[in-house]
């Protein structure tokens, strides 16, 4: 029972095109909240009505919960992701792969507080990083796969190129 449990959280989460429709109302929930969240903290950089803060406070703690769940599903389904080792090892490999890493990046600034105090400065910088979660949208569309490709293959011209645009600055 547990294992029909977890394949079905794997199935619903995975990366690919083969999650079904149950995968891609996740995708579409996903990417709408990542959406919402790039918003929001675009209208945090203005000054708002107290009513519109409280409610984009809200939307935050919404976005935390679902991001949440969605990196401990990740974590618990990776011995399936990675079937040909151990699930501990599997756990540890996931937790330290990039998009894990951008997961974490993504939710971690609201947990930061309660684990380790935190002078409000510090705090406001680390809001910024919440626009990690763009990045996250990286992992449901092939679009950004393929240009992630590209810089990849290019890399060494686009390594030469911003260093003769660093020199022509200087």
């Amino acid at each position: 029972m547990n294992g029909c449990i977890k394949k079905a959280i794997f199935n619903t989460i995975r990366d690919d095109d083969k999650n079904g429709i149950a995968g891609n109302i996740f995708d579409g929930i996903i990417i709408s909240l990542i959406i919402v969240n790039v918003i929001t903290v675009i209208a945090e950089t203005f000054t708002l009505p107290a009513l519109l803060r409280d409610i984009l406070y809200y939307i935050e703690i919404i976005s935390i919960v679902v991001f949440s769940i969605e990196y401990i599903a990740r974590v618990y389904t990776s011995d399936l992701l990675y079937s040909n080792i151990s699930p501990m090892r599997a756990r540890i490999k996931y937790i330290f792969s990039f998009m894990a890493l951008i997961d974490l990046l993504a939710i971690l600034p609201f947990y930061l507080p309660f684990i380790i105090p935190i002078d409000l400065r510090v705090l406001r910088m680390l809001r910024m990083v919440r626009l990690f979660r763009v990045f996250k949208v990286n992992r449901y569309t092939n679009a950004l796969t393929s240009i992630g490709a590209v810089f990849k293959e290019k890399k060494n011209q686009l390594l030469s190129s911003i260093f003769v645009v660093m020199v022509l600055m200087v």
